[in-house]
């Protein structure tokens, strides 16, 4: 569990990572989950990064091999859209 990461590692920074939707058929569970782990964060002071929109807003939808699984380059892509993040909710590289 998430406590149980915290105790185990004091000086980590945790952060928790919803799910990307690359279909827009799987949206609304995905968007779910989302928000559960997004509430789960919040409540135990954990930074949260919503990746629920990446693919539509972020030029992804190309880098898609299939309905799933991103290219070689989607992966480079995805990467930086990633750090960003990251550096949004104060955690550093």
């Amino acid at each position: 569990s998430l406590d149980q990461l915290r105790a185990a590692f004091p000086e980590a920074t945790l952060v928790v990572v919803g799910p990307l939707v690359q279909v827009e058929a799987w949206a609304p569970q995905r968007r779910d989950v989302s928000a559960t782990l997004a509430e789960v964060a919040a409540a135990r002071g954990i930074a949260f990064v919503d990746t629920t929109g990446w693919v539509a807003t972020s030029g992804l939808a190309p880098f898609l091999v299939d309905d799933r699984h991103f290219s070689p380059a989607g992966h480079d892509a995805l990467t930086g859209i990633f750090v960003r993040a990251l550096a949004g909710v104060g955690v550093a590289d």
